[in-house]
């Protein structure tokens, strides 16, 4: 959920400084890396101005969704895509490639729900991303129900090498190190 907010949130940013606006697209040529996992229901194409394209869609497949999973793996490196180990916008932090799926409680709305993500990045020798969530939400209404829902989201965002490196810096602080000064005899300590 964090990442997701993650992406949302800079993505927003990225419309405030460069002026990104997007629109539905569906009939022009979009990425290769976006990827329409079979048995797809209702995917939508999003791009924006500053060369990002998203794509969303459902499928209705039980936990842990298996055969989508190695879909999108199996294309996106016969692509030249490598996964990578790490979160792209949070460096340290493994991606599901290495660590699997995730679950977490959702308390940001209601009624509360139980959230099982996967998501991996993905990168192309011109340093292009693509980055794929993947999700399924079950509402909670007991301590130990079993999922009640086989509806996997998908989103698949695609961002160009020039806008990767904008959302690094704007995503992570300057690595300068601070000065600290001393006021001890009026010289500043080394």
């Amino acid at each position: 959920m964090f990442r997701l907010l993650t992406v949302l949130l800079l993505a927003s940013a990225l419309e405030l400084v460069g002026g990104c606006h997007w629109h539905s697209d569906t009939e022009r040529k979009h990425s290769e890396s976006l990827l329409i996992a079979p048995s797809a229901i209702n995917p939508k194409y999003l791009a924006y101005s500053d060369g990002r394209e998203q794509l969303i869609y459902m499928v209705d497949t039980e936990y842990p969704a298996e055969s989508t999973v190695a879909f999108l793996s199996t294309q996106l490196r016969n692509q030249r895509w490598t996964a990578l180990r790490e979160d792209f916008m949070n460096p340290g932090i493994p991606t599901s490639e290495v660590r699997g799926w995730t679950q977490f409680e959702d308390r940001s709305e209601e009624p509360r729900a139980t959230v099982r993500a996967w998501s991996c990045d993905w990168e192309d020798k011109a340093h292009d991303i693509t980055t794929y969530s993947l999700s399924y939400r079950y509402p909670m209404t007991g301590a130990h129900d079993p999922p009640d829902s086989r509806m996997l989201h998908v989103m698949a965002l695609y961002i160009p090498a020039a806008v990767a490196e904008k959302m690094k810096h704007v995503t992570r602080p300057d690595p300068a190190p601070l000065r600290c000064r001393s006021h001890q005899s009026g010289r500043a300590a080394r």
